[in-house]
């Protein structure tokens, strides 16, 4: 049997099955593409947020970076 040949050999409601799985295997992937997109956009914040952090850090204390750089 050829792969996307018309007979299948399943029944409609089979196939309305398999459609509806299919379906929501779609959903999901999609989901989980969005999920990984916004655990990088928090991950980005934390980043910013632990940048700014250091640099203010860095400016409330300026001996401290000479001596983290010699």
């Amino acid at each position: 049997m050829i792969l996307g040949e018309e007979s299948t050999g399943l029944s409609g409601a089979e196939e309305a099955e398999i459609e509806t799985i299919r379906k929501h295997k779609q959903e999901l992937l999609d989901d989980i593409k969005k999920l990984k997109e916004e655990i990088a956009e928090v991950f980005a914040e934390i980043e910013c947020f632990q940048h700014a952090e250091e640099k203010q850090e860095a400016d409330n204390n300026p001996g401290e970076q000479t001596r983290q750089v010699e």
